[in-house]
């Protein structure tokens, strides 16, 4: 708001200046064939005062009653073209071509953050995955696909499977399901592939990764097998999603929300006593667990 008064105080203070020259064109200098003298108080023949900031710079003017037709046409020229700029002007103040709107929504403000991010880290899979993600959340998906395109051609790391996740989670919310599958089965081999890579690397070296960093990496893992579930649930592939919730359960054995998914895609396969007894173990680690309770007593359970 206070760059707002700024903005409009300066094109305020700068039509006033416009004003009084304008002033100066029309009427033909200052009256009476006198010199100016600076800083006085200045009025022409037509009553207009001007500003000190428009006569102080003058020294003299002469006044010419009768002005010739060239001098009139080149006033009327001289005013056509600093009106045409006073209205650019409060064109551009209004649409913010000078001073950028800020963000409206926490959505925008997130596309702001990762766009700087992919400045500051170009070759990070994560900064263009979280700005995929923006701008498809943000409604423009056309730049989230081309954000990805372009991440593949500066990736060269494993962050690259932060790149794949997004767009697979993408092709699944744009109910583009077979295509999401068809990609999990090239990423989930790039995963190994990679994995047996970065192992060798550190057996070499002698070294093992942090933890936190091991956490990350499984997490990329998880949530690929969780999203060729989703996939293949939507496609009513049932039993693949039961295999698929079964690959992500054995790197996260004890996640009551999996073991349900897994409950839920047995009970539409049909296999009411595997349901129940994922739903079961489910409970066993989160017995208020809404979701397990509701699927128990689907299974028939208590």
């Amino acid at each position: 708001m206070a760059v707002m008064c700024l903005t409009w105080t300066a094109a305020l203070r700068d039509v006033l200046l416009l004003r009084d020259a304008l002033c100066l064109l029309w009427v033909g200098g200052w009256p009476y064939g006198h010199a100016a003298e600076v800083g006085a108080p200045l009025t022409t023949d037509r009553g207009t005062v001007l500003s000190d900031q428009t006569y102080d710079v003058v020294e003299r003017v002469e006044y010419t009653e009768n002005g010739d037709s060239v001098v009139q046409w080149l006033r009327w020229a001289i005013l056509i073209v600093v009106i045409s700029i006073i209205a650019l002007a409060a064109f551009a103040a209004i649409s913010g071509v000078f001073t950028p709107a800020a963000p409206r929504t926490q959505a925008e403000s997130v596309l702001l953050r990762a766009k700087a991010a992919v400045k500051v880290s170009p070759g990070s899979g994560q900064a263009w995955a979280q700005l995929a993600r923006a701008q498809y959340l943000t409604g423009d998906k056309g730049r989230a696909y081309d954000s990805i395109a372009q991440a593949r051609k500066r990736v060269k790391d494993e962050t690259i499977l932060w790149v794949n996740n997004q767009e697979v989670d993408m092709l699944i919310r744009d109910g583009k399901n077979a295509e999401a599958l068809k990609k999990t089965d090239t990423y989930i081999q790039k995963d190994v592939d990679l994995r047996i890579v970065a192992d060798a690397a550190n057996k070499a070296k002698g070294i093992s990764p942090p933890l936190e960093t091991q956490d990350q990496r499984n997490q990329t893992t998880i949530q690929l097998f969780l999203m060729r579930a989703t996939a293949e649930m939507n496609l009513k592939k049932y039993k693949d999603a039961v295999v698929s919730y079964t690959n992500a359960l054995k790197m996260t054995p004890n996640a009551a929300d999996v073991l349900t998914y897994r409950g839920l895609a047995q009970l539409k396969a049909g296999d009411k006593k595997g349901a129940k007894a994922d739903f079961e173990q489910a409970l066993t680690y989160m017995p208020d667990y809404t979701p397990a309770q509701a699927g128990l007593k689907a299974a028939g359970g208590k």
